[in-house]
């Protein structure tokens, strides 16, 4: 959607009205809107205030120094300074255009100021201005139309702001009505869905924590010359020592199976057998803990051959906790 912005342009008054004036030309042919209060030049606080309503609603703000500093106010601060000030203080993107420096003395026509001290105050406005990082300089009119042309350019597409469309170009208000009713019922579905998945979610009070510790059965053979006798053990460990060695697999999805399979070689490991059975009762509850902590979830998913199966996986939760007891920290 085309839009147009809205270019403060301020200066000097008396010493820079054909300048001014290329400057609103400038703008009007790049397609925009020259805003500017050449008609108003600020000289007292209230003027000021207009101005700075004005510039609020500009997108960017234009600034040419020649050899003037201007009016004062009771603080002996330009008024041209303050308007500068102001746009800053608002966070809009500033252009400044600094006429070249050249002899001047209290004799000389356009570069004479009015005061003395006033002379010193110019010098440290333009050496603040040079210091911005969007300034061009100047030596004559049509130098300042080329420099204005082209910055403006850029700052249009470097620092886009809102600007302004034609109001038959903008959403109508019908539009406009039907996406804020369609926003609503959105969120008033996603509060429902959030609703319902509390009250399906299991309440589990007292569950054991991850530092807890937790004997586990298991069965292992030992052999001998004539045959081999089934033995039985106990591994006493943590859960968190269960959630470290098996989880790390689970990045990614594993099937039911499989995660049986790593609480096997879990409690082998652990024990220092060679092979160790847990048995189905002990997978299950090894699963349903760690789903009950969070750490873990379980979901259903349709196998290429057809049929459904159950995986396993860790949650945004898991992945974070596994993290922090597993990374090696400096």
């Amino acid at each position: 959607m085309e839009k147009k912005y809205q270019i403060f342009l301020s200066s000097t008054y008396r010493d820079l009205v054909e300048e001014r004036t290329d400057a609103s030309r400038v703008v009007l042919d790049l397609g925009h809107i020259p805003a500017g209060m050449e008609a108003f030049p600020a000289s007292d606080t209230e003027q000021l205030r207009y101005i700075k309503k004005v510039i609020d609603q500009c997108d960017y703000y234009v600034i040419i120094v020649a050899g003037r500093y201007g009016s004062v106010d009771a603080g002996g601060v330009s008024y041209t300074q303050r308007e500068y000030e102001y746009a800053l203080e608002i966070g809009l993107p500033i252009l400044a255009f600094i006429r070249e420096e050249q002899n001047s003395s209290l004799d000389d026509g356009v570069y004479q100021p009015e005061l003395l001290d006033r002379i010193e105050k110019l010098k440290q406005f333009r050496a603040k201005l040079a210091d911005s990082r969007l300034v061009r300089f100047w030596a004559d009119r049509k130098d300042l139309r080329y420099e204005l042309a082209r910055s403006l350019s850029h700052a249009f597409s470097d620092f886009q702001r809102v600007g302004w469309i034609r109001a038959n170009r903008a959403a109508s208000e019908d539009t406009i009505s039907k996406l804020l009713e369609t926003s609503n019922a959105l969120a008033r579905l996603q509060e429902e869905n959030a609703r319902l998945r509390a009250e399906l979610a299991p309440s589990v009070s007292g569950i054991a924590p991850l530092g807890a510790k937790i004997d586990i059965p298991y069965t292992y053979s030992v052999y001998y010359r004539s045959g081999s006798l089934t033995e039985r053990g106990i591994l006493a460990t943590t859960w968190r020592n269960i959630f470290v060695f098996v989880c790390p697999n689970l990045m990614a999805p594993v099937h039911v199976d499989a995660f049986g399979t790593l609480c096997e070689k879990f409690v082998t490991h652990s024990a220092g057998r060679i092979s160790c059975d847990i048995g189905v009762a002990w997978k299950g509850q090894l699963k349903i803990q760690l789903i009950a902590l969070s750490l873990v979830r379980s979901y259903q998913a349709t196998m290429v051959k057809g049929g459904v199966a159950e995986y396993l996986t860790l949650t945004d939760y898991g992945k974070k906790v596994l993290m922090e007891v597993t990374v090696i920290k400096a």
